[in-house]
């Protein structure tokens, strides 16, 4: 079955390297917060996790593997973490996150995502973006610390840690990604939708040493109060971003 499965993984990629589409058969509630974790795929599941079928499996290996099938990511020790669904780009199917890290940095980190467009009726691949985020993992400070919570939608876990949600908080019926990013001189916060070609953030916090934190939401006014914290400025302010439904992004209320 090994063999049958990356003979499969091997002939998808030859005919579709040339194109964004990738053959798919996998069958999951869109309504439903679902994690096939790196440590319950192919061989690992359990009788209470997702049973994958041998066509499900050779569909999941795809995916798992897809970062590292990519010329630039060649000089990177990629491994699969986890993934969730969600109504990321409104496109009427089935679509999935994956998310990846590089195991050749020492501190733990995600480093790769990528949402995969899933036509159910022809079950294939139609679409495959790559989100630009990326975080190391804290022990001591994760989403809810950052004032996060799930107002937002739906949390994203990695392993033990909360590192976002999902969810329509603006209302625009697409889900935004309200990620929390963590890195050697900042912590930040990023919210990521999808413009109609790209995944983009909507939210603009000036780069620099900062500490980042959510004061207060008001879902009515779509609007997020957030506190920055400037470390070599000694500075600390209070910004409250209100969506635009005209651009389509947070803008600071002046």
């Amino acid at each position: 079955m090994r063999y049958n499965i990356f003979i499969i993984f091997i002939t998808l990629i030859i005919v579709f390297s040339n194109c964004e589409k990738k053959k798919i058969n996998f069958k999951q509630n869109l309504n439903e917060t679902t994690y096939i974790s790196k440590n319950n795929v192919l061989d690992n599941l359990t009788e209470n996790e997702i049973i994958l079928t041998a066509n499900e499996q050779a569909i999941q290996y795809i995916i798992i593997n897809y970062p590292t099938t990519l010329p630039e990511n060649q000089i990177y020790k990629i491994l699969y973490e986890f993934q969730i669904e969600g109504n990321f780009t409104n496109s009427g199917n089935r679509e999935i996150l994956a998310f990846y890290s590089r195991t050749e940095i020492p501190d733990p980190s995600l480093n790769f995502v990528y949402c995969f467009i899933i036509d159910p009726i022809e079950e294939n691949i139609k679409e495959i973006h790559k989100i630009n985020w990326n975080t190391i993992k804290d022990e001591q400070f994760d989403a809810i610390k950052a004032g996060l919570n799930d107002t937002f939608g739906r949390p994203i876990f990695w392993e033990n840690n909360i590192i976002g949600y999902i969810g329509d908080f603006n209302n625009n019926e697409k889900d935004e990604l309200y990620l929390y990013t963590i890195s050697g001189i900042a912590t930040s916060l990023e919210v990521i939708e999808f413009d109609g070609i790209f995944f983009k953030n909507i939210l603009t916090i000036d780069p620099g040493p900062k500490i980042v934190t959510i004061n207060s939401i008001d879902p009515e006014k779509k609007s997020i109060i957030i506190k920055i914290e400037y470390f070599l400025d000694d500075v600390v302010i209070v910004n409250i971003y209100i969506w635009n439904t005209v651009s389509q992004i947070y803008e600071i209320q002046h």
